[in-house]
């Protein structure tokens, strides 16, 4: 009985929301934000699938045990002189039985113990090695932000406190680039210097704005550059280091919706709806793309956001920028943005540019207005 209850218990003292979370995802056949699971993942899955015999056997025992005390409750004392030896040890000598019982119960439950102790120990050595949000403060002279970050799928953070709109790319830099070789290369006009790799990171965010997302870093070297404007060439990027130091993933809420972002369309798989919602970015492609979600303001249209972001944001802005999620090279990766949505027009922008021309993804139709409702 007491084995039974061990292991029906036993999934309680593991990490349960993390193993059917992630189990969930897997029948799901949704993209997968952790990494391979470890140790203490397949042994909660363990005692998931022993849990149910854990639940029959002790009920079983349980049944038999109170049967059992039944019965030898009813027998006569004097019983032993008509039946064997060795069943009159277990009938009419109830107190070495009982010692018995004790003795065993004792042992179990002391193994009981020995196991929740190190469950527990075990979650909370893998809570000490999650990690906080990762915190990116923008202000007109640059970004605020740690210099170092665990691999795997983190939390970011970005708060807006300049007096224009700015962004946070995140990008990886090669083996014997610095920070200062890749400013070099983009004041000399590149988008893309060569061998550094963009890793998406928090979109246009208008001042006093602060959006999160989820995103995948791996080791390396990384800065953190802003593409508004002119800001690229004028404002100070920030350097930091990914490295690996086994942290857990930072996993993301829930998604309740899906955009993806083809050549060049928008796809959302259900409707945006009042409040706080998820959304999953993937890029089906086959080009590189960004999403940047704006919320016009009274009597602006599409169209005079379009304009302003051509003319550079000169004169009144028509819409607030709630931050969005910025291109990454491999266009597999998933991220997932957290926004409150309150009733008014919304607009989906990519501002990516088209190869070889002076037009972006926006000026040949990736752009969308979506109405939230009360």
């Amino acid at each position: 009985m007491i084995i039974g209850g061990l292991l029906a218990l036993a999934p309680v003292f593991g990490p349960l929301a993390t193993t059917l979370h992630y189990l969930d995802d897997f029948f799901a056949e949704r993209p997968q934000p952790m990494r391979v699971p470890d140790t203490s993942f397949f042994a909660e899955l363990l005692a998931l699938i022993l849990c149910p015999f854990g639940l029959l056997i002790f009920a079983i025992s349980l049944v038999l045990f109170i049967r059992s005390g039944r019965r030898t409750a009813s027998l006569p004392h004097d019983l032993h002189t008509l039946i064997p030896g060795h069943v009159s040890l277990f009938l009419v000598r109830p107190s070495a039985w009982n010692d018995t019982l004790v003795n065993t119960s004792a042992t179990c439950w002391a193994a009981i113990l020995a196991v929740c102790f190190l469950s527990f120990g075990c979650e909370r050595q893998v809570a000490q090695k999650e990690v906080p949000p990762f915190r990116i403060v923008a202000t007109d002279a640059g970004f605020e932000a740690p210099d170092k970050l665990a691999a795997g799928l983190r939390h970011i953070v970005f708060e807006n406190r300049g007096s224009g709109i700015h962004e946070g790319m995140l990008v990886k830099l090669p083996k014997g680039m610095s920070a200062d070789d890749y400013v070099v290369a983009v004041k000399k006009g590149s988008l893309f210097p060569e061998g550094a790799l963009d890793y998406s990171g928090p979109g246009l965010t208008s001042p006093g704005v602060t959006a999160g997302m989820w995103l995948r870093v791996d080791p390396g070297q990384y800065i953190i550059i802003c593409w508004n404007k002119d800001h690229d060439k004028t404002t100070q990027v920030h350097s930091f280091t990914v490295e690996e130091t086994g942290a857990a993933d930072d996993r993301p809420p829930k998604e309740d919706v899906v955009v993806k972002l083809f050549d060049y369309r928008f796809e959302l798989d259900r409707p945006l709806h009042k409040g706080v919602q998820v959304v999953r970015v993937e890029t089906p492609g086959p080009t590189m793309h960004e999403v940047d979600i704006f919320r016009l303001h009274e009597g602006s249209t599409v169209e005079d956001l379009k304009r302003w972001r051509k003319e550079h944001e000169d004169g009144p802005s028509p819409a607030e920028a709630l931050g969005g999620a910025l291109d990454s090279h491999d266009i597999k990766r998933v991220v997932w943005l957290r926004k409150e949505f309150v009733p008014g027009r919304y607009v989906l922008h990519c501002e990516m540019p088209v190869t070889n021309t002076k037009l972006t993804h926006a000026d040949v139709g990736m752009v969308r207005e979506i109405a939230i409702k009360e």
